[in-house]
């Protein structure tokens, strides 16, 4: 089985509604925190699993009644630039995943742990058949987001990995623990030199909060903004490689 793990249906709906329209199939449903899809004939048997950002969507996953039959998880999703050099909307093909989640603040970032040839030579042919703008480096987990430009640089001073995320290190763990493989194509929507809009809480009274904030301070709406272009750009990547 090969399961293809997304934090939200955003950042797969694009890949998912063109490949609904090749294959002639009903649409694919929106993909809730949770949700899992399973496609029809393919080979080997391939499911989409709507993570969410919360614990509990881990816990989910490891509560899957197939997930011995597990071969490879994908991770697709966004991360933020810890390095220069990288665009709104770039694809990241994973090389190394960091041994654990670190907290933002650290001096000393855990060791990263390279992805095996075997996996990434493949993954390589295949991102080359894109368009896109392509990077490849290590992804470090963080114990909790990290939105303020002055944090992001901190953390890409210390070397060793080109972006982060919350999740990486826990589906690398989850999936060898089955003795699957690993593989991460993430999106960059978040960049070093810049603050980054935080994350609003679940639920409506989360999302009103925000936009409130947004409406008191004109920096916070350009943060946004950058961001939701982030998120579309990377979420127009065509021929997704899966």
């Amino acid at each position: 089985m090969l399961l293809i793990v997304t934090p939200n249906d955003a950042l797969l709906r694009p890949w998912l509604d063109l490949s609904s329209e090749r294959s002639g199939v009903a649409p694919i449903p929106l993909l809730q925190p949770g949700d899992r899809y399973n496609f029809a004939g393919n080979s080997p048997r391939t499911s989409i699993f709507c993570l969410g950002h919360q614990s509990e969507g881990l816990e989910a996953l490891r509560s899957l009644p197939d997930l011995h039959e597990l071969q490879a998880l994908l991770q697709v999703g966004g991360a933020a630039g810890l390095r220069a050099g990288t665009a709104l909307g770039d694809l990241l093909m994973v090389t190394a995943t960091s041994e654990f989640a670190a907290a933002p603040g650290t001096s000393e970032l855990p060791p990263p742990r390279r992805i095996p040839d075997s996996i990434l030579t493949p993954l390589r042919s295949r991102l080359a058949e894109l368009q896109d703008r392509m990077a490849q480096g290590g992804l470090l987990s963080l114990t909790e987001p990290v939105f303020e430009a002055q944090a992001k640089a901190h953390l890409g001073s210390l070397g060793r990995y080109l972006a982060a995320d919350l999740q990486a290190s826990m589906l690398r763990d989850l999936a060898e623990e089955q003795g699957a493989a690993y593989a991460g194509v993430l999106s960059i929507t978040d960049l070093v030199d810049h603050d980054a809009a935080t994350v609003p809480a679940p639920g409506l009274r989360g999302r009103l909060s925000q936009g409130l904030t947004a409406l008191r301070s004109p920096a916070e709406i350009v943060k946004i903004g950058r961001q939701l272009r982030g998120e579309r750009r990377a979420a127009e990547a065509r021929g997704m490689p899966f």
